[in-house]
C-alpha cells in the first residue's frame, strides 16, 4: 500500500532526531518534535505542489520518497546502532510494563481497547457526519480535481475560510491510498498524541505514574472525543497542538533556549492552521508565556530572548504564509471571512451579565447523559429560571447563533452535540481543589496553567456566540483541564476515593458510547455497504443519493455543476474522487467568490443541485434536462 510511504518517511525522520545533534528530553518528546517537523513537511508540499498544479498522488509520492530516501541516507551508516537501540527498548518497555501493578496495567490495556474500537469504527465506517459532507471533505475532492488547494466559487463558504491543516492531512491519506478508507484515523492518531502530550504535561507537574496512567484514561473517555476521534472533524487535532503549545511555552521558559522557542512556533503555527478557534485558546497561553518572557528578559537584561521571539513569530507567518495570502488575495482578510460570518459567529455585544448567561449556558451544554433522559430537561428548565429572575435574555440574538434557541442537549451519542456530563462535574470539582492546593505551595505554575484554562474559557464564550453545538469546541479547555485534574486527585485523598469509584463508571460509559452512537455504532450498520454507511444518521436522504450518485459513477461525466444551499451534503457525490477524475464546480454562486473564475475544461457533463425541480434547467446556452423528478431532494440534470 503506497499510504505506507507517509508511515516509513514519519520514522525516518524520528530516528534521524534520535540519532542526531538534536537532544529532547524523552522518548515521548521526541515523537511529538517529529509530529511537528512532519506537519510542516506536509504542509511544505502542499503548498509547494499546489503551486505547481501538481497535488496529485505521483506528486505527492514522489515528495515523500525523496524525503525518506534522504533520511535514508543518513541513517545507513548508523544503521547498526539503529539496531542495537531498538534492541534495548525492547527491553526497557519489558521491564517496564513488568513494574506495573494489576491496576496500572488494567488503565493501559483500557486505554488500548478503546482506541482499537474507535479505530475500527473509523475505518468500516467512511466520513459520514455533516459538516465532513458540507465542508471537511467536500473542500478536498475540489483540490484534488483541481490538484491545487487555491480557492475556488462555492456555496459553502466554510470549504474557503475555515483553516485548512487537517484537510491536508487527509487527503494526503486519501490519495496515496486513492480511497477514504483512512480519513476517519487522522483524528484517532492525534488522540493518541494527544494523550503523550497530556502525560509529557503531567511528568513535568511531578504527578506520579499511577495517576498520569490515570490521565489517560480520561482523555479517552471524554464522550466527544470517543465520538470525533473517528471522524474527520479537526477538534482533537486542535487541542493536540493547544497542548503541545503549553508544554513547549514551559519548556521555553525553563530553558530559553532557541530550539524551545522554535518549537512553540511550530505548534503555533500548526494550531492556528488548523481551527479558528484556535486563536482564543494561544491567546491565554501566548499571554502566560510573553509575560514570563519578558519579566525574564528585565531581569537577565539578556536581549537575544527577543530574537527568539522573533524567529517564534516567523516560523508561525511562514506556515501560514499561503492560507493567509490566498484569503487576503480574495477578500483583502488574512484570515478569510467575511463580515457577514464575522457577525455570525460573533458577539455583538457583550456585558459582565451576558458574559455569565453564556459561561452558563455553554456549561448547561454538558448536562445531558446517556439513558438519563430528565437531566438535561431539569437543567433546562432550571437555566431558563436563573435568566427570567435575573433579567436577563436567554436568547438574545446578539450573543446567540443563528437566533437559535437556547436548549440543553440530550444528545449524548452525537458527535455534534454530545455532553461530556460526567467529565464536566469531576473537573469543576478538582478545579476548586485545585486551586486550594496551589495556593498552599504556593506553584506558580500551576496556577499559570490554571488561570489559562479559566481565561481560555472565559474568551470563548466572551468573544463567540452561544452555538447548540459548542460542546465540540471545548474539546481543547477538557483536554487542557485532564492535568490539572490529576494535580487534584494527586493531592486529595477525597478526590482518590471518589475516582476509585467514578473512573470505573466513566470506562462503563464510555463503551456505552462507543458501541452505540448515532453515526457509527457496532450494529447491523457494520454490514451496510460502505456508501450506504454514509447515510447512517440520515437515512431520509440516503435514496436521492444512491440514485444520483448511481448514474454518476456508471457514467463518463467528469464536469459535474453544483447547484445547492451553504450547508448541503456533497462529498457523497464525490466519495470516490480519489481513484477517479471528476470535477465538482459550483454554479450561480452569490457570495464573495463568485469572483473566482471556476477550474473547468470542456463543458458541463451534467448538473445537481438541492434547489431546483424543474423540466429542465439553462446554463451557458446549453439546456439540461431533469433525469430524477421522482427525488425529494436532490436533482440531475444532463444534456441531451
Amino acid at each position: 500500500m503506497t499510504i505506507l510511504i507517509l508511515l516509513i518517511c514519519f520514522i525516518s525522520i524520528y530516528l534521524v532526531l534520535e540519532n542526531s545533534s538534536f537532544t529532547a528530553s524523552s522518548k515521548k518528546e521526541n515523537l511529538i518534535i517529529t509530529v511537528l517537523l512532519f506537519g510542516c513537511l506536509l504542509v511544505a508540499i502542499t503548498e509547494l505542489l499546489s503551486a505547481l498544479q501538481q497535488l496529485n498522488f505521483k506528486g505527492l509520492f514522489i515528495s515523500w520518497g525523496l524525503i525518506t530516501l534522504i533520511n535514508c541516507r543518513y541513517l545507513y551508516p548508523k544503521r547498526t546502532v539503529i539496531v542495537n537501540r531498538i534492541s534495548l527498548l525492547k527491553v526497557e518497555y519489558s521491564k517496564i510494563w513488568l513494574t506495573l501493578s494489576l491496576y496500572e496495567k488494567t488503565l493501559v490495556a483500557f486505554v488500548a481497547l478503546l482506541l482499537a474500537m474507535i479505530g475500527i469504527q473509523g475505518i468500516v465506517y467512511p466520513p459520514n457526519n455533516w459538516d465532513s459532507m458540507s465542508y471537511h471533505l467536500a473542500r478536498i475532492a475540489s483540490w484534488v480535481s483541481h490538484e491545487t488547494v487555491y480557492h475556488y466559487p462555492t456555496h459553502v463558504l466554510r470549504q474557503i475560510y475555515q483553516p485548512p491543516f487537517a484537510e491536508y492531512v487527509i487527503m494526503h491519506f486519501n490519495l496515496l491510498s486513492k480511497s477514504d478508507y483512512f480519513a476517519n484515523s487522522v483524528q484517532l492518531i492525534f488522540l493518541f498524541l494527544t494523550i503523550i502530550s497530556v502525560l509529557l504535561i503531567t511528568e513535568s507537574l511531578g504527578i506520579n505514574r499511577k495517576t498520569r496512567l490515570l490521565a489517560a484514561v480520561l482523555v479517552v473517555t471524554i464522550p466527544m472525543v470517543i465520538l470525533q476521534a473517528s471522524s474527520t472533524q479537526n477538534d482533537i487535532v486542535i487541542a493536540f497542538f493547544v497542548l503541545t503549545s503549553y508544554y513547549f511555552g514551559l519548556k521555553a521558559i525553563k530553558a530559553p533556549v532557541l530550539k524551545n522557542y522554535f518549537l512553540a512556533g511550530l505548534t503555533l503555527g500548526l494550531g492556528l492552521l488548523t481551527k479558528g478557534t484556535g486563536y482564543l485558546y494561544f491567546a491565554p497561553i501566548m499571554l502566560f508565556w510573553g509575560f514570563a518572557a519578558l519579566k525574564r528578559l528585565f531581569i537577565t537584561k539578556n536581549y537575544r530572548y527577543i530574537s527568539y521571539f522573533i524567529v517564534t513569530l516567523l516560523v508561525f507567518l511562514v506556515i501560514n504564509s499561503g492560507f493567509y495570502y490566498r484569503n487576503y488575495q480574495l477578500n483583502h482578510s488574512i484570515l478569510g471571512i467575511g463580515k457577514k460570518e464575522s457577525v455570525q459567529y460573533a458577539n455583538q455585544k457583550i456585558t459582565p451579565a451576558l458574559l455569565l448567561s453564556s459561561i452558563v449556558k455553554n456549561s448547561g451544554l454538558h448536562m445531558g447523559l446517556k439513558h438519563v433522559h430528565g437531566l438535561a430537561h431539569v437543567a433546562n428548565d432550571a437555566i431558563y429560571k436563573l435568566h427570567a429572575v435575573t433579567g436577563i435574555s436567554i436568547n438574545n440574538p446578539d450573543v446567540n447563533f443563528a437566533n437559535s434557541k437556547f436548549t440543553t442537549n440530550d444528545l449524548p451519542s452525537d458527535e455534534d452535540y454530545a455532553p461530556n456530563f460526567l467529565h464536566f462535574l469531576l473537573i469543576t470539582t478538582s478545579f476548586i481543589i485545585a486551586f486550594k492546593q496551589i495556593r498552599r505551595h504556593k506553584n506558580r505554575q500551576l496556577l499559570a496553567l490554571w488561570g489559562i484554562v479559566i481565561l481560555q474559557m472565559v474568551l470563548f464564550c466572551g468573544y463567540l456566540k452561544w452555538q447548540p453545538y459548542a460542546t465540540r469546541l471545548h474539546t481543547p479547555i477538557f483536554l487542557l483541564a485532564v492535568p490539572l485534574l490529576c494535580y487534584a486527585i494527586d493531592t486529595s485523598n477525597m478526590l482518590r476515593k471518589i475516582c476509585s469509584v467514578y473512573v470505573p463508571l466513566l470506562m462503563v460509559y464510555s463503551l456505552m458510547i462507543v458501541t452505540s452512537n448515532r453515526q457509527r455504532p457496532f450494529d447491523k450498520h457494520l454490514f451496510n455497504s460502505r456508501y450506504t454507511k454514509i447515510f447512517t444518521a440520515r437515512d431520509d436522504v440516503k435514496d436521492d443519493y444512491t440514485i444520483v450518485k448511481g448514474i454518476l459513477s456508471t457514467s463518463k461525466y467528469k464536469n459535474v455543476g453544483l447547484v445547492t444551499n451553504s450547508d448541503a451534503w456533497t462529498y457523497p457525490l464525490f466519495y470516490d474522487c480519489f481513484s477517479k477524475n471528476i470535477n465538482p464546480i459550483y454554479l450561480n454562486v452569490k457570495n464573495f467568490t463568485q469572483a473566482i473564475h471556476p477550474t473547468i475544461h470542456g463543458k458541463m457533463d451534467c448538473i445537481v443541485t438541492t434547489d431546483i425541480n424543474k423540466r429542465s434547467v439553462d446554463y451557458k446556452g446549453e439546456r439540461y434536462y431533469n433525469i430524477t423528478p421522482g427525488n425529494k431532494l436532490l436533482y440531475l440534470y444532463i444534456r441531451n
